[in-house]
């Protein structure tokens, strides 16, 4: 019995050091890709999109100045006449004041933001700065994308715009 254990791990290791090559030829690819950088397919991003809240990581690879918390919550997405597009509301806080606009969702991964209104607080000026980047990104957005673990939102059209999920469910 003893024997036929070590025969048994001898072929299951050769087995294993066979196939290594496989493997990592496999892994070498240059299809192969790091999980963050997977994409949802939009049907199942739309899901994710408004399954969560989202707070602002960067604009244009800038993050927040601290003490800066942008948030973004959609809402309200309701199916419109066209195939697969929905239009509601985004809104959240921006940087210093609270924004909203309406929004239009699809088809496919497009979204468009329509005009933004806002609180008109003043701030810290690097608060401000970020504010206008970060809003003005939002209004040229013409795509998004959701990251297959469903953590990360990115915006892009005219700045690209990173949200990481806050793990919080809209109000």
């Amino acid at each position: 019995m003893h024997a036929m254990h070590h025969a048994r791990r001898r072929t299951t290791l050769a087995a294993i050091v066979a196939a290594l090559p496989l493997i990592s030829a496999c892994a070498s690819s240059d299809d192969a890709r790091e999980p963050s950088d997977e994409i949802m397919p939009p049907s199942i991003a739309f899901a994710s999109l408004v399954a969560n809240e989202w707070s602002v990581a960067s604009v244009d690879g800038a993050p927040p100045p601290s003490g800066c918390v942008p948030t973004l919550v959609f809402s309200d997405l309701v199916p419109s006449s066209g195939k697969d597009v929905f239009v509601g509301r985004a809104g959240g806080l921006a940087g210093v004041n609270r924004a909203s606009a309406e929004v239009t969702v699809g088809p496919d991964d497009a979204i468009r933001f329509g005009p933004i209104i806002a609180t008109r607080m003043a701030g810290p000026e690097p608060h401000m700065r970020f504010e206008r980047a970060y809003l003005d990104a939002l209004q040229g957005a013409t795509a998004y994308t959701v990251s297959i673990d469903g953590m990360t939102l990115t915006i892009t059209g005219g700045a690209k715009v990173v949200l990481s999920s806050t793990g919080e469910s809209p109000r």
